[in-house]
């Protein structure tokens, strides 16, 4: 054979086997594209445009968490409608991060409400987009794309409050959710495979879980504690670095400002949730450690603080590393007026303890060596942390600005704002800064009275809090019950705004805002709810809605408007809206929930368990549903049918309050009803 032939077939061959090989890859492509086009699955980008009143809009995807912690403990995002052309005179901001940013106990008042408020006070005549694409439990693995989206949906300045949840979040040292993987690349390829409709269609077949999973807060991490010695910290710190820089580098190439805040977290009336002793401490050791520690803890309660610090001194030099040891330490020197050392002490405390659902000092000092590091590539610090500290006559952030471990009061939100709004201005472009007015600052009272906080939103953020506060692992921390018995205090003197004159104050206030026509899509639904909830003027309530209904894509809010329709008696409005609703939401058994028991109460418990019925089969592990449906199946008369229901909804989350009463009093009246039935 010749040279040539040879050569020929030698190519012949590897084509072949090249074919060989990409056949699979075709064929496995080409079921992606059918997938794809048949619309199976569920999409995993954060936003995605539609055609809403005639006009191209972002809207978020309500999906998007479910690639990283399933359809059953899904995190919400809040809702938003952005025009693709943005008008004139709009500065467009988006601030990225966790539940604290995203504003829980409530969004309606976050440090993003806040410096939209700010940021239009001192520049008149800007209007200011300030989109919260912050979303509870998640971390900088899951901010990294959304930092991506936002850049893509014409994006001014990305501000960034992260850091609470990089250690318990997806792919974090301490989660529940996704183990610790090697390197960011790993990750960034898994969730590339996660975004497959063929990786979603093989998911799909395999059997469902026996077991449901229900969202239990911060109680899931219990048996996930981590020394601060441990490797998965230190790969958890690379990481979110690694994340920090690419954010950077992405708002860079997008010729986008990038304002980086370090995390505010309340040291001083927050003892450690868990406290471990060094691995390698010897049981001798760990006896005279307990005696040192009982003796300063006698000493601390009789209020002998010199001698305490003198006992719990003895207990460091045998073992260092245990957080509530140097929590109570602190506490004795800031009761001698020793600040600053108290203040570390406090600091030490956190870094130490076990559960980390706080930003410790070290993510605190990447945040800030990121911001130093690319300060010339347009990225500016706000030191939240340290404008806290400020802010507290002893330097140590506390209750003042906290309701427990991270999440703001109404004043640390301002603080946090200012913040913010101090670093923004700096990268502001100079068509912005030529409408700078020299106005003074907003007070506490301005701030409130612009965005519609009153002692109502107080009373019900304050409830919202002792709801979570009661159940682990908040109850196992020190002097849980002083701070239950504040808040608890805090709630009876506001109830009285719950009703009478103070009510319609609040009332009042509410209204001024939104007849003000710059108030969030968050804070109509809560205005709504609200007027419902309290007796309000279900018309009003609607009003308030409207722009909702017709301004954006269907969204949860959209059981509220189906409430308000009901109790003016516009039984088939409803029904009508809601099957819009759910029309638009296939997937989302929360709308089928909360208005099956509306229609119960409103007298037409039909249309109630034919809802209900379908929350079931879009959720059957939702313990609501089936606590809500044996509500209806009670009314309607089927007792041992309501019974079944109740125990479903306990199998599932057995400290379902609501489902145990509701259990015994349908046990008594089925009871009750064969008791009468015996001749």
């Amino acid at each position: 054979m010749s040279k040539g032939h040879q050569q020929l077939s030698r190519r012949r061959r590897w084509a072949f086997r090249l074919i060989a090989l990409s056949l699979p890859l075709i064929f496995l492509a080409g079921i992606e594209g059918v997938l794809r086009l048949f619309q199976f699955g569920v999409p995993t980008t954060f936003a995605f445009e539609r055609e809403i009143a005639g006009e191209t809009r972002f809207v978020d995807n309500p999906r998007f968490t479910w690639q990283y912690f399933g359809p059953q403990l899904a995190r919400n995002v809040e809702p938003f409608a952005l025009a693709k052309q943005k008008p004139s005179k709009t500065f467009r901001i988006f601030i990225l991060g966790e539940s604290a940013a995203q504003g829980f106990p409530e969004p309606a008042f976050s440090m993003s409400t806040a410096l939209e408020i700010m940021l239009r006070h001192r520049f008149p005549g800007v209007e200011f987009e300030v989109t919260n694409v912050a979303i509870t439990a998640t971390n900088s693995h899951v901010m990294l794309p959304v930092a991506k989206e936002c850049c893509a949906m014409d994006a001014d300045l990305l501000v960034v409050y992260l850091g609470n949840n990089e250690v318990i979040g997806p792919h974090g040292g301490g989660t529940i959710f996704d183990p610790l993987p090697a390197s960011r690349d790993l990750i960034q390829a898994i969730m590339a495979i996660r975004s497959l409709r063929l990786f979603q269609l093989t998911a799909s077949l395999r059997p469902p879980c026996q077991t449901p999973r229900v969202w239990q807060g911060l109680e899931m991490f219990l048996d996930h504690q981590i020394r601060l010695s441990d490797d998965a910290l230190s790969k958890t710190y690379d990481h979110f670095e690694g994340n920090l820089l690419d954010i950077q580098r992405i708002a860079q190439q997008n010729g986008i400002p990038l304002v980086l805040s370090t995390v505010g977290v309340n040291l001083k009336d927050c003892a450690p949730f868990a406290s471990l002793h060094a691995a390698d401490l010897k049981d001798t050791d760990l006896k005279r450690w307990n005696e040192s520690f009982e003796r300063g803890i006698a000493h601390e309660t009789a209020r002998h603080w010199i001698d305490a610090i003198a006992a719990y001194n003895s207990a460091a030099r045998i073992d260092d590393s245990h957080a509530e040891l140097h929590y109570r330490l602190a506490r004795c020197q800031l009761a001698l007026g020793q600040h600053e050392a108290a203040a570390e002490g406090f600091s030490k405390a956190r870094d130490l303890d076990t559960l980390r659902f706080r930003a410790d000092s070290r993510i605190n000092a990447i945040i800030r060596q990121t911001a130093a590091k690319k300060a010339s590539e347009g990225t500016v610090l706000a030191d939240a942390a340290a404008r806290l500290a400020e802010a507290e006559p002893d330097g140590i952030p506390g209750n003042r600005h906290f309701y427990e471990h991270v999440h703001l009061r109404f004043e640390g939100n301002l603080v946090i704002a200012r913040a913010l709004a101090d670093a923004t201005e700096q990268v502001l472009p100079d068509w912005v800064q030529q409408r700078r007015t020299s106005a003074p600052a907003l007070s506490t009272e301005e701030c409130a009275e612009r965005m519609g906080y009153t002692p109502l939103a107080q009373f019900e953020e304050v409830n919202t809090i002792i709801g979570g506060i009661v159940k682990p692992p908040f109850t196992n921390q020190l002097d849980n019950n002083v701070t239950l018995a504040a808040l608890l205090d805090e709630r009876r003197y506001l109830a009285e705004w719950t009703h009478g004159e103070k009510l319609r104050q609040a009332m009042a206030a509410q209204k001024q805002v939104i007849d003000g026509g710059q108030c969030s899509t968050r804070f109509r639904a809560l205005s709504a709810a609200w007027l419902l909830k309290y007796g309000g003027d279900p018309r009003e309530a609607e009003r308030v809605l409207a722009p909702l209904v017709d301004n954006m894509a269907p969204t949860r809010y959209s059981a509220l408007l189906v409430r308000a329709l009901l109790a003016q008696g516009r039984r088939d409005d409803a029904k009508n809206y809601y099957q819009l609703a759910v029309s638009g939401r296939p997937w989302d058994d929360y709308i089928s929930v909360e208005t099956g028991l509306a229609f119960a109460e409103n007298g037409d418990s039909n249309t109630a368990r034919k809802v209900l019925e379908n929350a079931l089969r879009l959720g059957p592990c939702n313990h609501v549903t089936h606590n809500n449906l044996g509500i209806v199946l009670a009314q309607e008369g089927h007792l041992a049918e309501a019974v079944l229901q109740f125990q479903r909804a306990l199998q599932i989350s057995p400290d379902y309050a609501d489902a145990r009463n509701n259990l015994s009093r349908a046990q008594k009246l089925l009871a009750d009803e064969k008791g009468s039935q015996v001749p």
